[in-house]
């Protein structure tokens, strides 16, 4: 298993949503390969984990 720490680099609108520079979340994978690399399979679990942290 791997912690992963996810950030937001560069202010934008992602699928009508506005995320900002700094921020960030934790993922935790079963493999060690980071979860970016393969987003496809993590894409959904990752928006999740952004709209659970930084719900209106």
């Amino acid at each position: 298993m791997a912690l992963w720490k996810i950030s937001v680099e560069n202010s934008g609108i992602i699928n009508g949503v506005r995320i900002e520079k700094g921020m960030s979340i934790e993922y935790v994978t079963k493999t060690t390969t980071p979860p970016l690399q393969s987003l496809s399979q993590h894409k959904d679990a990752i928006n999740q984990l952004f709209k659970v942290t930084y719900k209106n």
